[in-house]
């Protein structure tokens, strides 16, 4: 058993040591996809996160493999857009899912799906 444990450990630190050795978006690709965020965040009313939910997000991105740069500028080497802008932003989310679009879970209100419609 503590055989398959190794092995399964290998082969976790080789898909972490994959991922980070894959390369950033290029410049135009991060260029098309901060045009793509910011459309959306000016369609969403350019509203922001609390600073609590910003500061959560960002303690998630430091923990990413996938976080570069350094610590007073950051960015994401998978959407290549810079963390301390995107994380602010309540239109954005984790391109490899980590965290969601508008406030953290904590600070949500109770009661209902938060689709905005109203139940029949």
């Amino acid at each position: 058993m503590p055989r398959n444990a190794d092995n399964r450990h290998k082969q976790t630190r080789q898909i972490q040591q994959e991922q980070l050795q894959q390369s950033a978006p290029s410049l135009a690709q991060k260029a098309a996809n901060f045009a793509k965020a910011s459309a959306k965040h000016v369609s969403n009313g350019m509203k922001s996160v609390t600073a609590q939910t910003k500061s959560n997000r960002l303690a998630i991105c430091n923990s990413c493999p996938f976080k570069a740069g350094a610590e007073d500028n950051p960015t994401c080497n998978k959407c290549g857009c810079f963390l301390n802008i995107k994380t602010g932003w309540a239109s954005e989310s984790c391109p490899i899912g980590k965290w969601a679009t508008g406030e953290s879970s904590t600070s949500k209100k109770s009661g209902g799906c938060g689709c905005g419609k109203k139940k029949t």
